[in-house]
């Protein structure tokens, strides 16, 4: 299994005003393991397949996180941050399900273009000067 490390975003309730109750995420690091990582291709009548990806990550829980789990709202993994779908507790662990939106997963793909189409650049310009 792959080793995680990564903050975990929690909600919580913060009264800014008399009466008025907002909610603020605050993060806390964890370590773990990553216990699932998968991929599933759903055939859609669009033109388009649904794709969904699903990732299960194991940490160790602090007190913090027992008592809290249920405000738990995101993992930040591999550079982005993972909605929380699921939260299992198998104390002293907690078995969260990670879910991608297509949006999302459009937003990395993007990024990721841009870093290689910058890297072929780089690479064409050293290979001019030579």
């Amino acid at each position: 299994m792959a080793k995680f490390y990564g903050n975990i975003g929690y909600a919580q309730m913060v009264e800014k005003k008399p009466g008025v109750w907002k909610e603020e995420i605050i993060t806390h690091p964890y370590y773990g393991e990553l216990v699932r990582n998968t991929r599933r291709l759903q055939s859609s009548d669009q033109l388009n397949d649904n794709i969904t990806v699903a990732n299960e990550i194991s940490i160790i829980a602090d007190p913090f996180a027992n008592e809290n789990f249920y405000s738990m709202r995101y993992v930040e993994f591999n550079g982005a941050k993972w909605k929380i779908s699921n939260v299992e507790v198998r104390y002293p662990r907690l078995i969260l399900t990670l879910q991608v939106t297509r949006s999302h997963l459009h937003k990395i793909t993007i990024r990721l273009r841009l870093f290689l189409v910058s890297r072929f650049i780089d690479r064409r310009r050293i290979s001019f000067r030579q």
